[in-house]
């Protein structure tokens, strides 16, 4: 009998370390148990973009019984976004999608129906280094309050314009702001909700995007929510409005797409979704996918002039017409160019050149206009 009893905690003790090698958190001799901290995040990380979140909340206490005291922690801390991943598939939304089409991160915002010529570049040094997705900030003509992301850890800084001069910078209230980066605030037209993306507050992993109501009483952003699936993901997910006419929701995602692309997605709005809970980890990645009705599921790039949108001839319209608006603000830009080498040239130029060099500049300051009112034009269509 003793031998039994012998065999069998022998049995169990190798079953037990079998498990958590094959969750890929264990390392080390079976007498001497330890957690691989980099073989732990690349297993859960993997769960959670197959969101699976239940399975890496699993992986992850598995881990926690078999680190010492000064791991517990930083694995509590990674397995957060997996335990508000399993928590927020029971409030999913169904929102009806209109179209999905992909652009290059480097500009994508320019493809947003939203003020022409209002993005200011300020990148911040550590987006080049890392490929960040900020790459410039929302600044509306005539606005008298402005929200961007400073430099360093991108959290949200408020200013308004007073007596001809902006105010001073100031950051928003603790709950608006983490340890990690929020980017992209945006207003919603009437001004009282605040949009922007977030890889520190309440998430899954990656940005999350979150809203925040403005409390007229305390005269101050109530508490951000996380807006859930399928607008946030264990991805990428960030730089989201509802448009001004009150028709659509836009938003944009790296789910499913290469490091230098991202989705844009746009959905009928609806101010008051119906939340339900999704029955399993498929369900969650179908709804999240976020496809057309009627699209086969193909992503093309906007260079396929608006090919990939389903069978809506509005919006293949409306991607041409982006297109148009982009080869546009291209053909513009290069007028600019060539009229200050031009400018520059007449200054030094002999008199024997300078006739035709004035000739050729005036030349292009009267096509610049019509080149402006065509770009006015179709970016009012547009909106």
């Amino acid at each position: 009998m003793k031998e039994l009893k012998s065999y069998i905690r022998v049995f169990a003790v190798a079953a037990a370390w079998c498990l958590c090698v094959s969750a890929g958190a264990v390392t080390g001799p079976a007498d001497s148990l330890g957690v691989d901290i980099p073989a732990l995040k690349a297993r859960t990380d993997s769960l959670m973009r197959q969101y699976r979140f239940s399975e890496a909340v699993d992986v992850f206490l598995r881990a926690k019984d078999n680190a010492d005291s000064t791991l517990r922690a930083e694995i509590d801390a990674m397995m957060a976004p997996a335990q508000n991943g399993a928590s927020m598939a029971g409030f999913c939304c169904s929102p009806v999608v209109v179209a999905r089409q992909r652009f290059s991160l480097k500009d994508f915002f320019l493809y947003y129906p939203l003020e022409d010529g209002a993005w200011r570049k300020v990148p911040n040094q550590l987006d080049g280094k890392a490929g960040g997705a900020v790459r410039a900030t929302f600044v509306p003509e005539d606005t008298d309050i402005l929200y961007w992301s400073a430099e360093g850890i991108r959290n949200i800084y408020r200013s308004e314009y007073q007596d001809t001069v902006w105010s001073a910078p100031e950051l928003l209230s603790e709950q608006l702001t983490s340890s990690s980066d929020e980017i992209y605030p945006m207003l919603s037209p009437d001004g009282s909700q605040l949009f922007f993306a977030s890889k520190g507050l309440y998430g899954m992993g990656g940005y999350d995007l979150y809203v925040a109501e403005w409390d007229y009483e305390l005269n101050d952003w109530d508490i951000p929510v996380n807006m859930g699936f399928p607008f946030s993901s264990p991805y990428n997910d960030y730089l989201f409005i509802n448009t001004d006419d009150g028709q659509y929701t836009i938003f944009a995602s790296d789910r499913n797409c290469p490091a230098d692309s991202v989705d844009i997605y746009v959905l009928e709005y609806d101010s008051m979704p119906v939340r339900k809970s999704a029955d399993s980890p498929a369900a969650i990645e179908q709804l999240c996918r976020l496809d057309p009705a009627g699209d086969s599921g193909q992503i093309h790039s906007d260079g396929d002039s608006g090919k990939g949108l389903g069978e809506n001839e509005e919006i293949r319209h409306y991607a041409e017409m982006l297109d148009n608006v982009r080869s546009l603000r291209e053909s513009i830009a290069s007028f600019g160019r060539s009229m200050d080498e031009c400018r520059s040239r007449l200054a030094e130029a002999p008199d024997s050149l300078k006739e035709s060099l004035s000739a050729e500049i005036l030349g292009m300051e009267a096509a610049l206009p019509v080149l402006q009112d065509s770009l006015l034009r179709q970016t009012k269509a547009i909106q």
